[in-house]
């Protein structure tokens, strides 16, 4: 898997010397190969993390032989073993082990869930207080104006038709284009206005058939409220311009109070109980996943303090075009071993960036390869075999062609740094002056001769006591500019990455943790607590309404109980005569609040005609104003015993909004 930096030459032999544009050629592996055991490995993590995998198998494709370079589809078979390594590795072994922690996972959360119920055993649960209970709402009068409108807005058809106005909203918007015609601008300005006053007159309605106070109390109800408010308060902003001054920039950022429309998209969650399911999820989860994403953060952090004190001085794409000398440094640098503008560690802000970019697997192999940019030392890493010392042929043909060196100094003798030296003097005596103009810092390509000497002699990057010498003989400058509180002459650093092996060991540490634990440790607690709320909302209760007594079924109790007891009184057949669904105030003229009991119908009610009254099944209310007590009447439909056993006082019939049961 070689080939030489010379397109043009195929075979190791022939990639010697120089090729058409000066540069020396070399003859390199792909980074991604299998010459021994440790890069074989590699190899494989890589393919692991699927990173950019398809490229590395048209490489491997295109292997011809150890001395030769690469031809189209040489080696095809050799791409059924990447697609075999991707299967195994990534899809089979990977998530076994990302199944391992997210089960160790679920056994100490677990085991800490035990603990907590053992520390609260000894400690008494607080009482349940009125506001931990839901708000409690009066139904309005019956047979009147509001208890219509109440039936029509809390309609599930009437929910329906809300959601479909709230998708032709949406698809209404997607009608906006980039330069639009005049129809779009039309549509856009009419759909808008119509919508609005659609969901204008849906907050009117709920408003008044619920009244503020419960209307209020629902969250979908607020968020309503908000953004019917938010493209209202935009057309008066509109409508003021034309007849006040107002700022312009004012005018703007309130006219971008309209991007806050495309928020009624959320309002479908309203519709879809599936899409409930989900957000429940996401407020549920905050906790759990609020713990994993802190312990990611934490590691970002310490992995990018540690890359930034390695790292940091690695050149970056552009800074060799920095003015006057201040990219001397970088300009050793091979283009396609700069670090990318966007992932780099010169900072600890773009560090994390960096390390999210790695931990995502886009192109993370790319970067890591950079980060191991090193002089060469003929460790066969996938880079340059030529020494510093003594200069290559290569190099002193350039140097006595361009420089025409005494007599006294020889190939022998003259060194890399000197002969640098001396070609970043004739570069700048050449550019000085023409920061400005295009190609910096090889305008029209002037001084690129002396550029590709200074390369030949010290090929790859710079060591920092090889800076310091440069900038000590005034051909480089390592001060930073600005006026930066880091700003200033500085000692220079060298611009090498580290040894392969460590590089691979910190880069790879970190992806195994980031991408292959924790971000699956956040995906399983999120779906765990899904299929919990999935469960929670399928589950149908054995009783429903009975898990709290509140005053609307204390009521209901109330008006069931008096029912059955005029039934008796009157001579009914049946109690059951009287549970038609007929409204009661019609047939009985009795208002939907609980009325007060006067004292002869008391007199009349309470006692048992024909035998002692057995112990009645009482229930207490706890209101705000006083004490009810209930016994439910036992009766007989012959009308020989009956029990009732009521203290029912205005505290019952009040709008008390919060109550707690006992009994």
């Amino acid at each position: 898997m070689n080939y030489c930096t010379d397109s043009g030459v195929w075979t190791e032999p022939q990639c010697v010397g120089l090729d058409d544009d000066g540069v020396q050629r070399q003859w390199l592996r792909y980074y991604i190969n299998f010459d021994n055991l440790g890069q074989a490995l590699f190899a494989q993590l890589i393919l692991a993390t699927q990173d950019d995998w398809p490229a590395h198998m048209l490489v491997g494709s295109d292997v011809s032989g150890r001395h030769t370079g690469p031809a189209v589809n040489q080696s095809l078979s050799f791409s059924l073993f990447y697609m075999l390594s991707v299967i195994a590795m990534a899809f089979v072994v990977i998530n076994m082990v990302v199944g391992v922690f997210v089960d160790a996972y679920y056994k100490a959360l677990a085991e800490q869930e035990k603990l907590e119920k053992a520390d609260n055993v000894h400690h008494r649960k607080p009482a349940l207080k009125a506001k931990d209970l839901p708000n409690v709402f009066e139904d309005p009068p019956m047979q009147s104006f509001r208890e219509h409108l109440l039936t029509v807005v809390m309609n599930k058809k009437f929910d329906m038709l809300i959601a479909v106005f709230i998708c032709s909203n949406v698809v209404a918007m997607a009608f906006q284009s980039y330069k639009r015609h005049a129809w779009q601008t039309m549509f856009d300005e009419v759909s808008n206005a119509f919508f609005a006053l659609v969901f204008g007159a849906e907050c009117v309605l709920k408003m008044a058939a619920m009244r503020p106070r419960r209307y209020f109390d629902d969250n979908f109800n607020k968020f309503d409220f908000f953004l019917v408010m938010v493209t209202f308060l935009g057309y008066v902003v509109e409508s003021l311009g034309d007849f006040v001054d107002i700022d312009p920039s004012t005018v703007r950022l309130l006219r971008m109070l309209r991007i806050v429309r495309i928020l009624r998209a959320l309002r479908l969650i309203r519709a879809f109980k599936g899409l409930q399911v989900i957000m429940r999820t996401l407020v549920l989860s905050g906790s759990a996943c609020g713990n994993l994403v802190a312990m990611l953060i934490l590691m970002f952090f310490m992995f990018s303090v540690v890359l930034v004190n390695r790292f940091g001085t690695m050149c970056v794409a552009g800074d060799e075009a920095r003015p006057g000398k201040l990219g001397v440094t970088c300009l050793f640098t091979p283009d396609d071993s700069l670090l990318d503008r966007h992932a780099h560690f010169q900072g600890v802000g773009i560090a994390i960036y960096t390390l999210f970019r790695i931990a995502t697997g886009d192109a993370w192999g790319e970067v890591m390869e950079s980060a191991t940019l090193e002089t060469p030392r003929g460790l066969g890493w996938g880079f340059s075999y030529t020494p510093r010392e003594p200069v290559s042929n290569a190099a002193w043909g350039v140097y006595a062609r361009l420089m025409q060196p005494s007599a006294n100094v020889t190939q022998a003798t003259a060194t890399a740094l000197e002969i640098a030296k001396e070609a970043l003097d004739e570069w700048y005596a050449l550019v000085q002056g023409r920061e400005d103009e295009e190609g910096w810092p090889l305008p029209n390509g002037d001084g690129a001769d002396y550029v590709t000497l200074a390369r030949l002699v010290l090929p790859n990057c710079l060591t920092a006591a090889e800076a310091m010498y440069l900038q000590e003989h005034g051909v480089a400058d390592c001060a930073v500019p600005g006026s930066y509180h880091s700003s200033g002459p500085l000692d220079c650093s060298t611009t090498c990455g580290y040894t392969p092996i460590l590089v691979y060991t910190i880069f790879y540490l970190f992806f195994a943790v980031a991408a292959f634990v924790l971000f699956q440790l956040v995906i399983g607690v999120l779906m765990d607590i899904y299929l919990r709320v999935q469960e929670e909302a399928a589950a149908q209760p054995a009783c429903p309404g009975c898990d709290h007594l509140t005053i609307t079924i204390l009521k209901r109790m109330h008006r069931r109980w008096l029912m059955h007891a005029r039934a008796k009184l009157h001579g009914f057949e049946h109690p059951a005569i009287v549970s038609r669904s007929v409204s009661m105030k019609r047939t009985w003229g009795v208002s939907n609040r609980i009325a007060p009991v006067d004292s002869n119908t008391r007199d009349t009610l309470i006692g048992c005609r024909h035998a002692s009254p057995p112990p009645p099944a009482t229930a207490t209310a706890n209101t705000s104003e006083g004490t009810a007590e209930l016994a439910a009447p036992l009766a007989d439909s012959t009308n020989t015993a009956c029990t009732t056993s009521v203290t029912a006082t205005d505290a019952l019939g009040g709008a008390t909004d919060r109550m707690h049961w006992a009994g």
